[in-house]
């Protein structure tokens, strides 16, 4: 039991200090990208880059068959999620 919460917390910790390297690698980047192209495409360029990331881990966790198990959505969880989105 002691064994899985460490490996877990250096999974996290790994992931954290993975996070932060990839902001510091991000900003210098994207002031020299700045130069060259408009903020709007430098920011939509962010954002296409995260959900490509997102769609590739999706896709890892299939094929590993490490994808969590997500429960259906109810009528009741459904009125607290619309509530908090107002």
């Amino acid at each position: 039991m002691c064994y899985s919460k460490f490996k877990t917390k250096n999974k996290a910790t790994f992931y954290a200090v993975l996070a932060a390297a990839l902001y510091a690698i991000n900003v210098p980047l994207s002031k020299l990208l700045l130069n060259h192209i408009e903020p709007t495409m430098m920011a939509s360029f962010l954002y296409l880059g995260a959900g490509i990331g997102l769609f590739l881990y999706g896709l890892i966790e299939k094929a590993t068959g490490k994808a969590a198990k997500r429960e259906p959505l109810t009528k009741k969880s459904c009125l607290y999620r619309c509530n908090g989105c107002a």
